[in-house]
């Protein structure tokens, strides 16, 4: 595959992730709206409200910007091929090399909400808390890992093209 097409195929997975990130996060929000209202998921509210407002910022950001950016990267492979090299690899390495440092701030989080949850059986908002970091992280974590997967696949071709 083209390096072109490795660039356009990785990006149309990162614009995907981010309109995917971005409906997590409002759905994220509206069930913060609703747990708000009482009951036994209350203590939901805050993990959901605030990290729903992040992943939905997140998410319009990356859908936001990827087209400009593949536009750029297109325009300075087709100018400049060395220094797209020499500017992309050495980014797409600091990007890989940062999720497994997110992924175990993912894990210490899902292991935290768990075991607030536990503890705060009796307790609706310490078990809603709970449970609401462990949704969270773990739904950022499915979403890291499916990034880095296709990080590395576009950093691999990246490798091979320089």
């Amino acid at each position: 595959m083209a390096i072109r097409e490795v660039i356009s195929v990785y990006f149309e997975g990162e614009k995907a992730a981010g309109l995917t990130l971005a409906v997590v996060g409002l759905v994220a929000v509206a069930w913060a709206a609703l747990v708000r209202r009482g009951g036994d998921w209350r203590g939901m509210f805050w993990p959901l409200v605030v990290m729903g407002a992040l992943q939905l910022a997140v998410g319009v950001g990356l859908y936001a910007k990827t087209d400009r950016q593949v536009e750029g990267l297109h325009a300075q492979l087709a100018s400049n091929p060395q220094g797209f090299y020499a500017a992309e690899v050495p980014r797409m390495e600091r990007v890989q090399r940062n999720f497994p440092i997110i992924e175990v701030v993912e894990i210490a989080m899902l292991v935290a909400g768990v075991a607030l949850a536990m503890a705060s059986k009796g307790r609706l908002t310490g078990w809603g808390v709970g449970m609401g970091i462990t949704l969270q992280a773990a739904v950022m974590l499915v979403f890291d890992l499916l990034a880095e997967r296709r990080g590395a696949v576009y950093l691999e071709a990246l490798l091979r093209g320089r």
